[in-house]
């Protein structure tokens, strides 16, 4: 596994890390929860992935023990589109499902850190796209640049909100060094219980890394989300005026 903290990226080779909980078991705030309707969900959003060709190297890290057999007929549609592609089971029992999604997402994370050839090759400046497993972007080319220039020498790139105190998850990219110096570490504080939920170590995780001397931005590009959101069992929509509004924020952060 990486090691250094504050390593930025050297290649623009990225790799799509996509999340995966097919089985969400007694998993607080989940309101989408039946393993069938997720398993489809999962499906769609990697074909639709692949489809896309934005990112040549694919990982999906899964945590609730399914076979990889489940998704062999998307692994055989990579291949046939030139993209390398990854199953990463996660270790059983690393879940704790009181403490809600965004722990085991984290835990996921790390799996994959841990198990992937693909991101090991990469080294500590190895470039991770995260992306939620069952969501996909409706404008992947523009955030594909995320691939096809890497970070620009910044440590993590994401949108932070709420006066800076949370950070979207569904979609965001880092070195592999970030993620093990200053993401994960966090998990322990991770707590749905508590109202401290994934989106708010992402973003302390970036204050700590920018007071270590890396360097963030925000995406390229507003994010447009397509998929049912796991909490409320409800479409993604952003509409017109919000996504006018997050686009003029990132020309103001950028000026």
């Amino acid at each position: 596994m990486p090691t250094a903290p504050n390593c930025v990226d050297t290649s623009a080779d990225a790799t799509l890390l996509l999340t995966a909980t097919v089985n969400p078991g007694a998993c607080i705030n989940t309101a989408r929860s039946d393993p069938a309707q997720r398993l489809a969900d999962y499906r769609q959003a990697l074909r639709g992935w692949i489809a896309h060709g934005c990112f040549p190297k694919v990982v999906l890290a899964e945590n609730s023990g399914v076979a990889a057999e489940l998704f062999a007929e998307e692994a055989a549609l990579a291949r046939t589109r030139g993209l390398a592609f990854e199953f990463v089971p996660c270790p059983p029992g690393d879940q704790d499902p009181a403490r809600g999604k965004g722990y085991g997402e984290l835990g996921i994370i790390a799996a994959a850190l841990a198990g992937s050839a693909i991101i090991a090759a990469g080294g500590s400046g190895a470039v991770v796209v995260k992306g939620t497993g069952r969501y996909v972007q409706a404008n992947p080319r523009a955030l594909a640049a995320l691939a096809a220039r890497g970070l620009d020498g910044c440590a993590v790139v994401c949108d932070l909100r709420g006066n800076l105190s949370h950070a979207d998850s569904r979609v965001f990219a880092a070195t592999a060094g970030f993620l093990v110096g200053h993401l994960l570490p966090q998990r322990v504080v991770v707590d749905d219980r508590k109202y401290v939920f994934f989106e708010h170590v992402l973003a302390r995780a970036v204050h700590t890394a920018m007071g270590a001397g890396a360097s963030w931005r925000p995406l390229p590009a507003v994010p447009r989300i397509v998929g049912i959101g796991g909490t409320d069992n409800r479409g993604h929509r952003l509409s017109i005026p919000r996504r006018v509004r997050q686009a003029l924020l990132r020309h103001l952060i950028a000026y």
